[in-house]
């Protein structure tokens, strides 16, 4: 009786089939919602920013602080030793004063990462061929941090300070200035003149220069006293900000900040992502050490060996 109806039924058994199937797949595709509960988010931790060399593995370090405002704050660094001048010339034998000399004021020349001199406040050299002779094109573009420019007149200057004999820094300085000549022969123009050739006269160069508008009549043997080191004006990154004394004698702290007539140059026009320096005076390198596992200063410099 049902032999009639049986490709109804078999059709009826093949779409029940196809039906199963397709559900199954549809239900196996889908994937369930997770609820995670707040115990099982991760920790929040401090954001850190990843170095990467080409000749060193990756290596994490925690970001330069910043305010709330995205403005980045004072970089604190621990130096041992007293500071008493801030003056290249005077700085030659205090780790402390040298470290922040350099940041203030620069030389004719600079030494580059291998060791080789590079021009600075010097913008081309001519070398005789006896090697008794230097004759140094000097910088246009140059001005000190309170805006006046720099020329010559402030090399000769500096000159004169350290071939002096009442000069009232290191002795073994003095001795060496005083056999070179110097001779001005143009608002940025220079000749030095040896006794004897010196292959690493140029090196001797990279002593800061004094600027003449701010020591106008100053000499040699006036020169340590002067209440310009402690207010220095030089034509580096960095300037004073301000200089605290707490015992009314030595300087505890020395604040730099970026000085805005450098960033007009060229080389100063990138930015810095350091704003402002802090350095703080420590008597020995173990006080200074305690100080940063305390987070007192974020920075130190190595013990001398």
């Amino acid at each position: 009786m049902l032999r009639g109806f049986r490709w109804q039924l078999i059709a009826l058994i093949l779409a029940c089939v196809l039906f199963t199937m397709s559900l199954t797949t549809r239900l196996s595709n889908q994937t369930p919602d997770i609820a995670t509960e707040p115990s099982q988010l991760p920790e929040e931790t401090e954001p850190t920013a990843t170095l990467t060399s080409t000749n060193t593995p990756d290596v994490s370090v925690p970001l330069v602080p910043e305010t709330s405002t995205g403005e980045i704050v004072t970089f604190r660094e621990g130096v041992v030793g007293k500071i008493q001048r801030i003056n290249p010339l005077l700085a030659d034998s205090n780790s402390a004063e040298q470290d922040i000399a350099s940041l203030i004021f620069e030389g004719l020349f600079q030494i580059n990462a291998y060791g080789e001199p590079q021009a600075n406040l010097a913008k081309s050299w001519v070398i005789s061929s006896d090697g008794l002779e230097y004759v140094i094109e000097l910088r246009d573009d140059v001005l000190w941090q309170d805006g006046i420019p720099f020329d010559a007149a402030d090399v000769m200057f500096t000159m004169d300070i350290l071939r002096s004999a009442n000069f009232p820094g290191p002795q073994v300085l003095g001795e060496f200035w005083r056999t070179v000549e110097t001779e001005r022969l143009g608002s940025h123009l220079l000749r030095f003149r040896l006794t004897q050739p010196l292959g690493s006269f140029l090196d001797k160069l990279t002593i800061g220069i004094l600027p003449v508008h701010a020591l106008q009549g100053i000499t040699a043997e006036q020169i340590a006293e002067h209440p310009f080191n402690l207010t220095p004006i030089g034509t580096g990154p960095y300037q004073i900000e301000a200089v605290r004394s707490f015992d009314n004698s030595n300087i505890q702290i020395v604040d730099l900040r970026v000085a805005p007539v450098y960033r007009q140059r060229p080389e100063g026009q990138a930015g810095y992502a350091i704003d402002r320096l802090r350095f703080q005076t420590y008597d020995t390198f173990d006080s200074a050490l305690e100080a940063f596992r305390q987070s007192e200063i974020d920075g130190l410099a190595g013990r001398n060996r």
